[in-house]
Formats: structure tokens, sequence, C-alpha cells
């Protein structure tokens, strides 16, 4: 999921999971993490920058090792087409909002456009102050996040949610879920210069405006809270 700790939780993906199992990232041609990962480094794979090439050579070392783990910025359905079934599917959810907010100012911030071609002409609106981040939140294209990616799954069909407000509840999961001991809490990365607090500060009116408009979202992320602590409670 964007804007979910996605950099801090690829690194510790090469870190600790890449000495135990084949990570495959796959960003985009070009991106210094794009590439197969083993015993933290990355494969020499010569000639293989498309993503066709590096799912083939991904797909050899992980039936080799019997497992693999692929973090790629694909919707669910992308992960089905391309792997087939059955995948198990973990994930990170940020409070709708917050998550919103740091897209926004991400995007203020960034010097390249997004992979989604559909939305560089709102990522160009944004750039220029021609957009707004009410009207950011409430855009057909950036509203109800969660579900689109998620689509043709549910929630309940997701392996493992980890909520980025509940770190260290969800690395105490997850270590559990992987059978390997993950660190406390996650190395920030790409961190918006223009946020100076915990949490992004907005108007009532801008935050509620945002809600409306989010509502499948915020059932996502409340269902995906509960069902962590649960999660945590039986151990």
């Amino acid at each position: 999921m964007a804007k979910t700790a996605g950099s801090s939780f690829a690194q510790l993906l090469i870190d600790i999971v890449s000495h135990q199992f084949p990570v495959f990232f796959y960003y985009g041609t070009g991106h210094p993490l794009t590439g197969i990962w083993s015993a933290g480094t990355r494969l020499n794979v010569e000639g293989a920058a498309s993503s066709e090439r590096l799912t083939e050579i991904f797909i050899q070392q992980a039936e080799r090792n019997g497992v693999g783990l692929v973090q790629a910025h694909w919707l669910v359905s992308e992960f089905l087409e391309i792997f087939g079934d059955p995948l198990d599917f973990i994930t990170w959810l940020r409070a709708p909002v917050q998550r919103i907010c740091s897209m926004y100012f991400f995007w203020k911030d960034s010097k390249f456009e997004p992979r989604r071609r559909e939305v560089r002409e709102l990522f160009w609106a944004v750039k220029s102050d021609r957009c707004s981040l009410l009207e950011f939140g409430t855009h057909p294209q950036i509203r109800d996040y969660y579900r689109a990616m998620l689509a043709p799954r549910d929630l309940e069909a997701i392996r493992f949610a980890g909520i980025f407000e509940r770190q260290e509840v969800s690395l105490r999961c997850l270590s559990r879920l992987l059978g390997m001991t993950l660190p406390e809490r996650l190395q920030l990365k790409n961190v918006t210069k223009r946020k100076q607090t915990p949490t992004y500060s907005l108007s009532k009116e801008v935050e509620e405006g945002i809600l409306a408009h989010n509502a499948s979202d915020a059932a996502i992320y409340a269902a995906a809270l509960a069902r962590l602590d649960q999660l945590d409670s039986e151990t």
C-alpha cells in the first residue's frame, strides 16, 4: 500500500527476511530497490530489467527455496494475474486521512511522476497548487484506495494486515507468522519534509470532508485494527 512505510518495510525485508528466502522488489525499471534480494544482497541479473524477466527468475528462486516474498506497488488483482493462486497477502494499513495527507505532501516534494499513468494529471495539479488537500482526498482516483487495492479480495482474505500506528504489535504478530525475529519498530525513511509532528494536523472541516468520501477505507482500517488486537490477544 502506498504511503504506509513501504520503504522502511522493504529495508527490513532486505536486512532480515532475505537471509531466509528470496525477496523480489518491483517499483519500476531503474528504481534503486527493484531487483531480487538473497542473503541481504541483490542478485546480479544482467539484462533482466523487465518485470516479466525478473518475475521469471524470482519464481525459479522461490521454487528452489520453497517460498519467496514479493513487494511491489501492484494491485491484488495484478499479483493474482502475474503469479496465479494460491497466494498469501501481507499488507500495511494507515489511518485513511493520515495516509492521504502523507501521499499529498509526498507528491508535492517528489521529482518523479507516479507509475500509474492515470494519476499523473492529478500529480501535476498537486505540485502546481491547483489541487487542495480536500480536493485530493475526495478525488475519484484517490478515495477508498484500500478497497480498490484489495479487489477482488477483501480484508478477510488477506493473511496479515499490519497497522502503521500500531507498529510494535504488528511486528510482533508478523514475527510469529514468518517464524523470525523482527525489530519492534520500522526505521522510517521517506519522511515527508513538511511533517513536523507525529500526525498531520488539519482542520475539522477538511478531515470530515475527506472521511466522508473514504468511508469504505475507514471501515477496512477499523476492521484491520480489531483483527490485529484479536491476533495479539491470542498469544
